[in-house]
């Protein structure tokens, strides 16, 4: 289980003074040989895994029959559907392995987000991105953040042994105003 660690830095675009979980990843998918880089934000509170709808029809991926799912991002609401198929390829250096550094492939399923807002990087979380992650933790002060990866599941096993995802989504409930 390789333990990699990261330096908290600002997600592009941006101007701000505290860093972020942010870690540079390359994303791909099956059958396709050279990956697309991007930055991909951890986000521990985020249900699921987002990204730009594009990157997904650069690589042929079609969402025809993906299951939909509710979702509120940034005060915009819809439904997304949720796509398998994505290799999110991870380099760091191993502090277990005596700072060897290595190559981590993860098999993750993703929203796809066509909201321009939303298309500097890749939103990591819950189910997509930490359901593969063993351990995630962030040092504020020393700037830094570690993952441990454990070992991932194939990218076609099926979605009944998937585990459960640590954050539950409920069905958003909207209530009319009588006027």
């Amino acid at each position: 289980m390789p333990r990699l660690r990261f330096p908290l830095r600002p997600l592009p675009g941006r101007r701000e003074r505290a860093g972020r979980p942010a870690l540079p990843i390359e994303v791909r998918a099956s059958g396709i040989l050279i990956p697309v880089p991007i930055v991909g934000l951890v986000d521990t509170g985020a249900p699921y895994t987002m990204l730009p709808a594009d990157l997904a029809r650069q690589f042929g991926i079609r969402a025809g029959r993906a299951r939909r799912v509710n979702v509120v991002v940034a005060g915009w609401r819809g439904r997304l559907p949720l796509v398998r198929g994505f290799i999110f390829r991870i380099r760091g250096v191993d502090l277990d392995a005596g700072g060897e550094e290595v190559a981590v492939e993860l098999p993750a399923e993703a929203l796809l987000l066509s909201e321009p807002s939303f298309l500097d990087f890749v939103l990591l979380g819950q189910v997509g991105f930490l359901d593969r992650i063993e351990e995630f933790s962030i040092r504020q002060r020393e700037r830094f953040f570690e993952i441990m990866v454990g070992g991932a599941e194939p990218a076609d096993e099926s979605a009944a042994h998937r585990p459960e995802p640590r954050v539950r989504e409920r069905t958003p409930r909207y209530r009319r105003r009588r006027r």
